[in-house]
């Protein structure tokens, strides 16, 4: 749908171009809205109160008193925030952890909408201190999906909320179990790279 009222606040310069005109659509399976100029989800925790406000008011007239689709927007809101404030820069100043991608990828589907119910398998780590050595392909990027195949680097307070949430089979993997060193050399250089990048672009 589109419409000229005030939905979404961000971006607004995209809005203003066009006249204010929203390309707001609403994904019935999850019952959220998307604002195609913003490229955005609207309404979520990390936006303004009125936005948040308005959204929900949207929403509640497609559910038909349904609370747990209410209930499940309002975790999915909560855990893409907790996803998408691990940028590398984050993550690299803070207490960060390895985590198979494949169940990340999971998760993800979960968190943009792509799948209605969140991922039942726990996060299982068995394993993964071999997957590790892949990092030390050239052209990986462990702070996305699809850069490689096997392991992440996410923050160490999106770990805890993981864990807490979804449950865990092995141990956490941290840059202290990179051992014996020699055999992770490469990835060990690699992250002090990325941790002077951090630095750089902060």
């Amino acid at each position: 749908m589109q419409t000229k009222k005030k939905v979404c606040d961000r971006h607004t310069r995209q809005h203003t171009r066009l006249n204010n005109a929203h390309c707001v659509f609403y994904k019935m399976n999850t019952s959220e809205l998307f604002c195609q100029i913003c490229v955005d989800w609207i309404g979520g925790m990390e936006s303004n109160p009125a936005e948040q406000y308005v959204a929900e008011k949207l929403s509640l007239q497609w559910t038909d008193g349904d609370q747990s689709m209410n209930d499940m927007r309002r975790i999915r809101q909560r855990e893409r925030r907790q996803r998408w404030q691990d940028t590398p820069q984050y993550i690299m100043k803070s207490d960060f952890c390895f985590i198979s991608s494949t169940w990340m990828a999971e998760w993800e589907m979960f968190v943009e909408g792509w799948q209605t119910h969140r991922p039942e398998r726990v996060i299982d780590q068995h394993g993964l201190l071999t997957s590790i050595m892949s990092l030390n392909r050239v052209g990986t990027n462990p702070f996305y999906l699809n850069s490689n195949d096997l392991v992440m680097i996410i923050s160490g307070q999106t770990w805890d909320y993981l864990v807490r949430e979804y449950g865990l089979r092995g141990e956490k993997i941290s840059q202290e179990d990179l051992v014996p060193e020699e055999n992770y050399l490469k990835i060990i250089h690699r992250i002090a790279y990325w941790k002077k990048r951090a630095g750089a672009c902060s």
